[in-house]
This record gives C-alpha cells, sequence and structure tokens, in this order.
C-alpha cells in the first residue's frame, strides 16, 4: 500500500492550488495586455510615455503575472515532483532544478520591470531622453529573463512529460500536451519564431489547470 507522510498531504494540495494559481496568471496576462493595456507604443519616447501613464495598472500586473507565478512555480515543482513518484532518478533531479531556476528566473524577470518602471516613470520627468535609452535596457534584460526566450521552461516541462510518460502518473493526453509545450517553448530560442512564445503561454493554460486538479484529487484521495 502506498502511504504519504503527513508532511506529503500538503505537497499535492499545495502543488495543485499552484497549478491553478499559474494557470490563471497566463490568464490574467494575456487579458490585460490583449484588452486593458493594449500594446505599446513603437517609438522609444512613446513608450516611456506608456509606462509613466499606466505605472500603477503595470505594477499590479506584473505582480499577478510574474511574482506571484514565481512563487507558485515552487510549490508545483515539488507537488509535481512528489506525484511523479521518481524523486531519486537524475531526470527527476535535473527536471526540479530548472523548475527551481525557472521560478527565480519569473521572479527576477518581474523585479526587474517593476523597479525598473518606477525608476524610467521618475526619469522622465527631467531627462525624458535618458529615460528611453534605459527603458530599452530596462525591458531587452527583463524580456531575456522572462518572456523573450522559454527555453528554461520549455525543459522542466521536457522532464516532467518524460517522467510521466514513464511511469504512467498522468493522463496520456496530458503527457503529450506538455511535449508540445516544450517544443514551443524551446523554438522560442529563434527571434524570427516569436510567435510560439504566445503558444508556449497558451498552451500553458490546460496544462497547469488540469496538472492542478490531479494533484488536488491526488491530495484529496491519501488523507
Amino acid at each position: 500500500m502506498n502511504h504519504l507522510t503527513p508532511m506529503n498531504r500538503p505537497t499535492f494540495t499545495a502543488g495543485g492550488i499552484a497549478a491553478l494559481v499559474l494557470a490563471a496568471s497566463y490568464i490574467i496576462g494575456f487579458v490585460m495586455w490583449g484588452a486593458v493595456l493594449g500594446e505599446p507604443p513603437d517609438t522609444l519616447s512613446g513608450k516611456v510615455a506608456f509606462v509613466s501613464d499606466n505605472l500603477n495598472i503595470l505594477t499590479l500586473t506584473t505582480i499577478l503575472i510574474y511574482h506571484i507565478p514565481g512563487v507558485a512555480l515552487v510549490l508545483l515543482v515539488l507537488g509535481l515532483r512528489q506525484h511523479l513518484g521518481s524523486t531519486e532518478s537524475v531526470l527527476a533531479n535535473w527536471s526540479a532544478v530548472l523548475g527551481f531556476i525557472w521560478a527565480g528566473i519569473v521572479l527576477a524577470s518581474g523585479m526587474i520591470y517593476v523597479v525598473g518602471a518606477h525608476a524610467i516613470a521618475d526619469l522622465a520627468t527631467s531627462e525624458a531622453s535618458n529615460a528611453a535609452t534605459s527603458w530599452h535596457t530596462v525591458t531587452v534584460i527583463s524580456d531575456a529573463l522572462g518572456g523573450g526566450s522559454e527555453l528554461v521552461g520549455a525543459l522542466w516541462v521536457l522532464g516532467a512529460s518524460v517522467i510521466a510518460h514513464r511511469s504512467g502518473k498522468l493522463p496520456t493526453t496530458l503527457t503529450f500536451l506538455g511535449y508540445f509545450i516544450a517544443m514551443a517553448g524551446t523554438l522560442t530560442v529563434l527571434p524570427q519564431l516569436s510567435v510560439f512564445q504566445s503558444v508556449f503561454g497558451l498552451a500553458q493554460i490546460p496544462w497547469f489547470g488540469w496538472i492542478g486538479m490531479v494533484l488536488l484529487r491526488e491530495g484529496q484521495e491519501r488523507t
């Protein structure tokens, strides 16, 4: 019989809730940037003005789609690793480390964006030209960490999917969805294939949501 220690039961529940939070964060991101904030102007000066005019909503949005998901990712990595039941294998450890690195990258990207946005908004009132150049630097660094290339996240999803495929601990359709997400995320390393950034994000919504339900059900069944 498979028994869970008292510490393992909350791991499934926390991991499941974290996965649902991550799914919600992608939805919030697409809604905020697609319907509320819209695309910023193409010019650097226009982008600085956009940041200054929308500073508070940009800060809140970034917290919701970077800071909170970064923390949630740590819980999900732990919960999914426990669920797949291969915590001692090299592949499981490799995958978990990548998941933790991805969580750190997501958090760092959000922190850089928020701190940079507030600094640029202050600078724009006195040195508009310098603000434009500085904002370009901030966005390049932030995008390079989170969103511009999804390689680290893709490799974590790939590792988890391979383990799930071998163990049969996740539904087959969910496992192959993970393979598709991993492929899309890997292709984002090529700037000319930036369309796969949206593919990666959209596909993660059902992936995170489904995993969340699996982990929550696991926690309920073994209490």
